[in-house]
């Protein structure tokens, strides 16, 4: 079921209603105030990716074929990123820190 937005012109609020499709013009009212002077608006829309798709791109060696660097830790940094954007991830200030630290420890 897909999820639309709305505005609400009394208080100047924006909720959502997951709907069916054949119902995203029936009236609904505010989620926060309760009253019907709403307005539905373009949404945000994302590409949903199962699990096995993911998993598919991540064990294709074309995926990485752009990481071409001689450096191990900038390489493993690379994939590891490629593959949390994948998932729509953040892979966080600790992961670079390790990173770096291993670049160190290389030199």
């Amino acid at each position: 079921m897909p999820l639309y937005e709305f505005f609400c012109r009394d208080c100047n609020k924006y909720f959502e209603v997951l709907a069916a499709i054949s119902k995203r013009d029936e009236t609904h009212i505010c989620a926060i105030c309760g009253n019907k002077n709403i307005k539905r608006v373009m949404g945000k829309t994302k590409k949903i990716t199962s699990k096995a798709e993911i998993f598919d791109y991540l064990t294709n060696p074309e995926a990485y074929s752009h990481l071409q660097n001689d450096n191990d830790a900038d390489i493993l940094l690379n994939m590891t990123k490629l593959a949390a954007d994948s998932v729509g991830e953040n892979i966080g200030e600790e992961l670079k820190e390790l990173a770096e630290e291993e670049k160190e420890r290389e030199k």
